[in-house]
């Protein structure tokens, strides 16, 4: 009886701590790739790392070399350490993030509205510290920048997002390198954890410091919708982003520097179309125009204001116009009128989301034929524990451990063994 009670406990104990251990993201090696001294090859080769190698993440920053190949340190099994190239790891059971993602620039999408208004100051109303609190800071920098203004420090945050790591930029200054777990595909979101291994900050009190605390593991959903990408950390919605390109980001410094852009240089970052149904109520995302037939040459019965509700009575033929394809739709507005409108700037009122905060303004200087679309909040991220990973594997098993002995301290006073 003895033995069979100690041979159950332990081998409750061991199959407690191997589930624990293998719940935990496992890195490995996807391709032979070399293993350097330091994030630049010039730093010398230590080994050269096979296909499927196992692997541990020990660095404290994400690096690139002049070829902006981005490397951090990793540990093998027999304990050799050095720099690996971050596309050459890979988390076991994981799905990669798209092209769409990973291959693109990205930014917030208000620098879209700062564009739209032709004033630099407009990016008061979405990063304060500019007007608030960038004074303060001016001491602190070199004499070369001292008598800069804020205008000539405020660019387009970009963010790198690829499947292993994710580095956001916040104010220019600021920088906070993440390594992504595993990523499972959701509902048509990206869904992992995400722990942030280095966080530079210029200036203090900012956003992102009370979401990225360093070694702690958040919830990571990304919604990709066209141009579009909709970020949470922990059921939190943080920021929109959307693509940037070269000409959005020489426009907007010419806004900063110059208070003037030219905005029909920019091709205006889109949501995905959505599908459509006859009889159904829509919202109008964009000022869009009502024509009397669907032709972009037909008479204009009115133009349609930004948050028009309609209802389909039929959809058209598809057409592309600007680039952009989609049906024309004939719609009936709240008195009665009916006419055709481009379809691709029309979104279901179901389909609402229930932030409002999602909804980024496009040119209202002329009404267009075409638009963007709102978003979908994405259902709440199953748990994800911020423990230490040495909590998380041991601590289980030392449960299991103090249990069982309590049982066996009890029934060895009670003589069943």
């Amino acid at each position: 009886m003895k033995r069979i009670f100690l041979y159950v406990y332990f081998l409750t104990i061991s199959t407690t701590y191997v589930a624990t251990l293998f719940s935990q993201d496992i890195y490995y090696v996807n391709r032979a790739e070399t293993l350097y001294d330091d994030y630049s090859p010039y730093y010398g080769v230590v080994a050269e790392l096979l296909e499927g190698e196992i692997i541990n993440i020990i660095g404290t920053r994400v690096s690139y070399d002049t070829n902006k190949i981005y490397r951090v340190e990793v540990q093998t099994e027999d304990g050799t350490t050095g720099w690996l190239a971050t596309d050459a790891i890979s988390v076991m059971n994981s799905v990669a993030l798209p092209k769409s993602i990973t291959e693109r620039k990205w930014t917030h999408s208000y620098y879209l509205d700062v564009l739209q208004s032709g004033m630099k100051e407009t990016l008061f109303a979405y990063e304060p510290f500019w007007r608030d609190r960038y004074g303060k800071y001016k001491s602190t920098f070199d004499n070369w920048a001292k008598d800069y203004s804020w205008f000539d420090h405020a660019y387009t945050n970009y963010m790198i997002i690829t499947t292993f790591f994710v580095t956001f930029y916040e104010l220019t200054s600021n920088f906070y390198d993440c390594i992504n777990g595993k990523i499972e595909i959701i509902d048509g979101t990206y869904r992992f954890s995400m722990t942030c291994i280095n966080k530079f900050n210029v200036y203090s009190e900012l956003e992102l410091n009370k979401y990225l605390k360093l070694n702690e593991k958040v919830k990571i959903v990304l919604q990709l919708d066209g141009d579009y990408l909709d970020v949470f950390v922990n059921d939190t919605h943080l920021f929109t982003l959307v693509v940037l390109d070269e000409v959005l980001e020489r426009q907007f410094k010419n806004l900063m520097q110059n208070n003037t852009c030219d905005l029909s240089r920019i091709q205006w970052p889109r949501r995905a179309p959505k599908q459509l149904n006859i009889g159904e109520e829509c919202r109008v995302l964009v000022n869009l125009r009502l024509r009397e037939s669907p032709d972009t040459g037909s008479a204009i019965i009115t133009t349609l204001e930004h948050g028009t509700k309609v209802t389909i009575l039929e959809i058209g033929q598809s057409v592309t116009i600007d680039g952009d394809t989609a049906p024309w739709v004939q719609v009936q507005i709240s008195d009665g009128t009916t006419g055709w409108c481009f379809g691709l700037y029309l979104r279901g009122t179901q389909f609402e989301p229930k932030q409002e905060d999602f909804a980024v303004t496009v040119p209202r200087s002329v009404a267009k034929e075409t638009e963007q679309t709102d978003n979908i909040v994405p259902q709440p991220l199953q748990s994800i524990e911020t423990k230490s990973i040495l909590l998380m594997v041991l601590g289980p098993a030392l449960a299991v451990f103090v249990v069982g002995g309590l049982v066996l301290f009890v029934l060895k006073l009670k003589k069943v063994i």
